[in-house]
């Protein structure tokens, strides 16, 4: 059964925002680009030069594309069954042709014929529909329609009961116009922040799929992972998809659920979800970063739905045991990343190898990497030189991310028992959520430094600091006192975190934080994001405001620039793209949806909805 959202028009094939299909016909329409004997005929990320508005609870949306040396700027809106699209050329678009086709989508399989300019395509609940495009020097080989892009051009696919409706390019433009209006007007206006939500929810619209296997709609990690030779078709990271349904949600309720429930329903018999999900690869060795109670009690402070706490709780009742029944290596009640061996089918073994060759790092399933893997931060500078334990398969490490994130996952957990009349439940894990949070208090915070540290199974305080060592805030574990100085001392020191850009995941007095590659001292938006709302969470309103106003600041300077929406970002400059310049270094995707959690600290400064009363 698909979901009602699928019925909306969208790129829900992952590999091309050119795919455009909906359940409500069946079909997909494919249009393609031709010059010179090459054919672009899957348009994804590095082929947009712009991205505008990207609407699928809306219907509207714009981009620009850049082929070769063209420019072509794409509009499409929808009403209902119909779909219209309007094609500019920009740039050396003279001898670009539009080549537009139909086929099956949703396993539905129509019959397609031709008549006169038109191609007419059937699925027998859905009756007969028309792909035209309007006037113009078109021509029709075999299936494919054809049209020379010499100056604005229409494609239309509707109700072949319709056709008569769409006779000249006014009518068309209006068309779109009027679907971009109703775009502006529902989601807010023209209001600053209006406009922020847009952006915002541009970035995880665009990656949005439908995934027939999961039988869910979801926002990948971006397409151009979705479809490269690890992931085969969607790749789905578990964190990524939590914090990015908290993005949805500012346009899509529908599309935030369908990202939560996704996940939820990967969870394994011994119940740990998956951190990494895809076609080809499911990363069974690690489990989810535990945010996924705080995300869902999140979404039921803005919506208020009991039905989804109630459809959600066994999961996340049945994740948390994991982490309390198999990761705590040591037995000292704090709490390890952990990454064992699985055991893999030959087929899924071979694919387990191919990824060890083809990843930077290495997949590393059961050993030092895999756990690093586990935690999200996976070349983090406070790994280094930490050990490895073969019989429990975690670190040698009590982090103090993971520590307090279970914290934090074990108030929401008892919070959500609470709301649904489940004493017995939120009684047990009110009172794990007490002690661990006192052995966090009486182990890992360091009364010297005055921040909390991981340690070592040995004893050994690490000293690298990142955005983690805040999370205590997230989680509520630190008196005001502490809290205050945490936050005067580290983090709004520019010679440890304040600065132009803000958070770096590393501190800019350590060695590491020159390095510049991947959570070697660059700035991403999860790890922005939980800091910010632990600052929310102590009232440290300046402070927060702040924050979240530097985080859209560096969004919106790339943005502005290029429309790009980074995996993460350089701490000195600024800039997305400059490891893609560098050789050796680990890319930043410049399309990845969860870059905008930079923007959702500026959209919900002021949302009435907490997760949990200020502390």
């Amino acid at each position: 059964m698909h979901p009602n959202i699928t019925k909306k028009w969208n790129a829900w094939n992952a590999r091309g925002i050119n795919k455009i299909s909906s359940s409500a016909v069946g079909m997909e329409i494919t249009y393609s680009l031709l010059k010179g004997g090459r054919c672009l005929k899957e348009i994804r990320n590095h082929n947009i030069e712009r991205l505008g508005q990207y609407s699928i609870q809306h219907g509207y949306y714009e981009y620009t594309i850049r082929f070769g040396d063209s420019l072509v700027t794409i509009r499409t809106g929808t009403r209902g069954k119909t779909i219209v699209f309007e094609f500019t050329p920009r740039k050396n678009a003279d001898d670009v042709l539009i080549q537009a086709e139909v086929t099956g989508a949703f396993s539905e399989k129509p019959k397609i014929r031709k008549k006169d300019d038109a191609l007419i395509a059937a699925v027998d609940q859905h009756g007969d529909y028309t792909l035209f495009f309007l006037g113009g020097d078109g021509a029709i080989d075999s299936s494919l329609l054809l049209l020379p892009l010499k100056n604005v051009q229409y494609l239309v696919f509707t109700d072949a009961k319709n056709r008569n409706l769409f006779t000249d390019a006014i009518i068309l433009k209006k068309f779109i116009d009027r679907a971009k209006e109703n775009f502006l007007t529902r989601t807010g206006g023209v209001n600053s922040n209006a406009g922020t939500v847009r952006v915002a929810s541009a970035a995880v619209n665009l990656a949005t799929i439908f995934i027939p296997e999961l039988e869910h709609v979801a926002t990948t990690s971006s397409r151009e992972w979705s479809t490269g030779p690890i992931w085969g078709g969607y790749a789905l990271f578990a964190w990524d998809c939590m914090l990015t349904a908290l993005i949805s949600a500012q346009e899509s309720k529908a599309i935030a659920y369908e990202n939560i429930f996704t996940i939820l329903e990967q969870i394994q018999n011994n119940g740990m979800i998956p951190g990494g999900i895809g076609k080809y690869y499911t990363s069974y060795d690690r489990a989810i970063t535990p945010i996924e109670s705080y995300c869902v009690l999140r979404l039921y402070r803005q919506f208020g739905e009991k039905s989804f706490l109630k459809r959600c709780y066994p999961y996340l009742k049945k994740s948390l045991n994991y982490y309390i029944t198999s990761c705590d290596g040591n037995n000292d009640g704090l709490y390890e990343w952990r990454s064992f061996m699985p055991a893999l089918s030959p087929g899924k073994q071979r694919r387990l190898d191919k990824i060890n060759r083809l990843l930077i790092l290495g997949e590393g399933s059961n050993t030092i990497q895999g756990a690093k893997y586990a935690s999200g931060l996976d070349n983090h500078p406070s790994f280094d030189n930490v050990e490895y334990d073969e019989n429990s398969h975690t670190m040698k490490l009590a982090d103090i991310g993971l520590n307090a994130l279970l914290v934090n996952a074990a108030e929401c957990v008892y919070t959500i028992a609470e709301l649904l009349g489940n004493k017995r439940d939120a009684g047990f894990y009110l009172r794990f959520y007490e002690e661990l949070k006192q052995r966090i208090q009486n182990n890992l915070w360091d009364e010297d430094a005055g921040i909390y540290k991981s340690k070592t199974w040995d004893g050994r305080a690490i000293e690298a600091l990142g955005p983690m060592n805040f999370y205590p805030l997230l989680a509520g574990i630190p008196t005001r006192k502490q809290a205050r100085y945490m936050v005067q001392k580290y983090l709004q020191n520019p010679q440890k975190f304040w600065g132009k850009y803000i958070l770096p995941t590393v501190a800019r007095d350590h060695p590491a934080f020159q390095d510049q590659n991947y959570w070697r001292g660059r700035i991403w938006g999860p790890t922005n994001y939980l800091v910010f709302e632990g600052l929310r969470r102590y009232r440290f309103a300046k402070v927060f405001r702040e924050f979240a106003n530097k985080s859209c600041s560096l969004f919106m300077k790339e943005f502005e620039k290029s429309s790009h929406i980074y995996e993460n970002y350089n701490a000195i400059t600024g800039e997305g793209d400059d490891v893609n310049r560098i050789k050796g270094t680990i890319k930043s995707d410049s399309y990845y949806p969860w870059g905008a959690l930079l923007l959702l600290m500026k959209i919900e400064m002021n949302q009435p909805w907490n997760v949990f009363p200020r502390t």
